[in-house]
């Protein structure tokens, strides 16, 4: 059977007229911005509570804190950095403990860099602070009288709970005499 360009003309004119072939893209698109608008605004509340949080995170350390050589006996002062974090709609306040340990002496940085194990750790008070308070936290420790001079790396931990934790190191010379 041979079908001509004429046929299939009538055929098509049959079926679709062209007026309603024009309809059909502009009823396709008034569709998609009707279910856009009306999924926007849906009844379900989970996880769309209308509210938002601050959130603060926190990083060491003020420059003044470690951009100076230490010294054996002195009293020293870590402060923390808060930072605001993403806002978010979970209205739980979340707890988090900041941990430091000064571990060296390490004769320059880079046997520090090295990885060579240090023959003093000091371990530092924890700090428990959370991420609702903008609050400045401090981490205060006096320096053993004993300590050699040398570099010491300056590690510190965020704990966020959960296995959650984000951590870094500074590099802090403790200088001989006073």
């Amino acid at each position: 059977m041979r079908v001509t360009e004429t046929a299939l003309a009538r055929i098509a004119r049959a079926t679709y007229s062209r007026a309603r072939m024009r309809q059909f893209p502009r009823q396709a698109i008034v569709g998609l911005i009707t279910a856009a608008v009306l999924g926007g605004c849906s009844s379900s509340t989970e996880g769309q509570s209308g509210v938002s949080y601050a959130r603060y995170t926190f990083n060491c350390c003020a420059a003044s804190d470690v951009g100076t050589a230490w010294h054996a006996g002195e009293a020293v002062t870590l402060h923390w950095a808060a930072r605001a974090g993403a806002a978010t709609s979970d209205n739980r306040i979340h707890p988090i403990t900041i941990t430091v340990v000064l571990a060296g002496p390490y004769a320059d940085v880079s046997t520090l860099k090295s990885g060579a194990a240090a023959s003093r750790t000091l371990q530092v008070a924890t700090v428990n602070t959370n991420d609702r308070t903008p609050s400045l936290p401090a981490s205060m420790f006096t320096l053993p009288a004993d300590l050699a001079p040398g570099f010491y790396n300056l590690k510190f931990k965020f704990d966020f709970g959960g296995g959650n934790s984000a951590g870094g190191a500074r590099i802090v010379e403790v200088a001989s005499g006073p």
